[in-house]
C-alpha cells in the first residue's frame, strides 16, 4: 500500500500513513487473530499491487507486470478464486503480452 499511495500523492508521509492504516483494518485483524484464515489474510497484500498496476497502465507506463502479478497471486493465495477473476487476469496478461512491440 505504500508504493502505490506514495506513487500516487508523491509523500511518503501520506505513503506510510496509508500503510498503517491499511495493516490496521478491522477485517485484516480479524482475519490473523480471530478467524486465523492466513491465506485469507496474505492474499490481501497484492490488492495495492493490483491497484498501482492499474494506475500505472492508465498513465501509460510499464504497469501491466504489477497488474499481472497482483491479480495471479491475489487469485492463488485466497478462495476468491473463482473462474471470471482468475480468467479474466490470465486473459489480460496474456492479451498485453500479445501487443508488445518486438
Amino acid at each position: 500500500m505504500y508504493w502505490f499511495v506514495s506513487q500516487l500523492t508523491k509523500s511518503k508521509e501520506v505513503g506510510t500513513l496509508a500503510a498503517i492504516l491499511y495493516m490496521l483494518m478491522p477485517y485484516h485483524l480479524n482475519d490473523m487473530y480471530i478467524r486465523n484464515a492466513l491465506g485469507e489474510f496474505l492474499s490481501y497484500i497484492f490488492i495495492p499491487l493490483v491497484f498501482l498496476g492499474l494506475y500505472k497502465m492508465f498513465q501509460k507506463e510499464k504497469g501491466i507486470y504489477l497488474l499481472c502479478i497482483g491479480a495471479v497471486r491475489f487469485n492463488f493465495n485466497t478462495y476468491f478464486n473463482d473462474p471470471v477473476n482468475s480468467d479474466y487476469g490470465w486473459y489480460l496478461c496474456m492479451y498485453k503480452y500479445s501487443t508488445i512491440k518486438r
